[in-house]
């Protein structure tokens, strides 16, 4: 054959460069093998016209870049082939969410898995994940803006395809991460507000007629946990005697598990200092909570029929003293704000307010944070520390007083 390769077909090349050569079976194409970065062989296939040295020379030097390029990729210890590149996104964000059950809190899987679900396979689910670009990702942001999205939604997409496309490189699934390049869309999202100085004062007065809500809302509205944290307080975390409160669990509903106590979001264990009026709250909401037990033993006893109560040692659970589902407090609460006459707050409101308010009467940020359990105090400034209009006003009365003159 002539302008070709050697006899053999197969032209020599230092160990590990790759080799390349024209295939017996199609005598018409030069094959060029290499071996990427995980070991596995590959090869691609350029073709040139019988009894022309250009055109074979052309294919030759094609087949050539190529091996180089491949080589350079492998230095790099960079992937160059897809494990599967007919998978759609939908399935390979599926698995992967799935794969990070055991390292992830089940309120960021439920997060994780909202956005996947309502804002990422509308509208990429179906194509392949291995032809996603750039151009694939910063669309789907900007029909998210077009449908009505505020940027804290865009942010969350963000940062679900981010962690996930980083897996799928590590993986093989991807050769390169489109969102390397990706661009955000700016603009900040409008955080939740705290409960009004007014509707607070009207929610903890009624509040003040049951000693489990007094309770609720003295933990919740004034020492600022997350409402897993509350749900997962035990009795045994209050220390009665120096007057501390333990935070070092939380409770979460898992799927397939159901209620589940796991560590607290950071898991940074953080104890709180107690008042006296706190302490005494406490105490009355145990004696009440112990006399309701004790109430309902001696009815299961008239009548065995009737559920049988339990003592999980909770601070806060449910009628028969099993764990308290998140959604069973938000019934509560939202009765309590029926009951004061307000309009309905979020219960994750409470934790806002708290704060707020801590920061309102002059607290500082890192003692905040001892009661927030943050670890940044950016987190804390932007999304849970608030101007309010009765510190505005102390704001006014310091600039009048530091006037000279006055």
């Amino acid at each position: 054959m002539q302008g070709q390769s050697p006899k053999n077909n197969k032209v020599k090349r230092p160990n590990g460069t790759g080799s390349y050569f024209v295939s017996k079976q199609k005598p018409e194409v030069i094959q060029a093998t290499i071996k990427d970065v995980h070991g596995t062989p590959h090869t691609k296939s350029f073709r040139f016209i019988l009894n022309n040295k250009a055109s074979y020379a052309r294919a030759e030097n094609e087949a050539l870049n190529w091996l180089s390029d491949q080589l350079r990729s492998r230095n790099l210890g960079q992937a160059t082939f897809a494990a599967n590149p007919n998978m759609k996104v939908c399935d390979f964000l599926s698995g992967w969410l799935q794969g990070r059950i055991a390292y992830i809190k089940p309120s960021t899987y439920r997060n994780y898995d909202g956005a996947i679900r309502n804002w990422i396979n509308p509208y990429l689910g179906s194509a392949k994940l291995s032809a996603l670009t750039v151009n694939s990702i910063e669309d789907l942001y900007s029909q998210l803006k077009v449908a009505g999205f505020k940027p804290g939604t865009t942010n969350v997409v963000h940062r679900v395809l981010s962690k996930a496309f980083r897996d799928a490189v590590r993986k093989q699934y991807l050769v390169i991460n489109p969102m390397l390049n990706v661009e955000r869309i700016k603009g900040k999202s409008t955080p939740i507000q705290p409960i009004p100085l007014e509707d607070f004062v009207k929610i903890y007065i009624a509040a003040q007629k049951n000693p489990f809500m007094h309770a609720r809302v003295e933990v919740g509205m004034v020492l600022s946990p997350r409402q897993g944290e509350v749900l997962g307080l035990k009795w045994k975390d209050v220390d009665f005697r120096n007057k501390t409160l333990l935070i070092e669990r939380q409770l979460q509903w898992v799927k397939g598990q159901g209620l589940v106590f796991q560590s607290v979001k950071q898991d940074e264990v953080r104890t709180v200092r107690l008042t006296d009026k706190q302490i005494e709250i406490l105490t009355i909401h145990r004696m009440q909570q112990d006399l309701l037990r004790s109430q309902r033993i001696e009815d299961r006893k008239l009548d065995p029929k009737l559920p049988e109560i339990e003592d999980h040692d909770l601070i806060f659970p449910n009628s028969l003293g099993r764990p308290l589902d998140a959604k069973r407090d938000r019934k509560w609460w939202l009765d309590l704000l029926s009951t004061a006459g307000v309009t309905h707050y979020a219960v994750h409101r409470m934790r806002k307010t708290a704060l707020t308010n801590l920061s309102a009467n002059g607290i500082d940020i890192p003692t905040i944070m001892k009661f927030s359990g943050h670890t940044q105090a950016s987190t804390l400034l932007n999304s849970y520390v608030f101007a309010t209009s009765e510190s505005v006003v102390r704001a006014h009365e310091v600039m009048d007083r530091l006037r000279p003159g006055n």
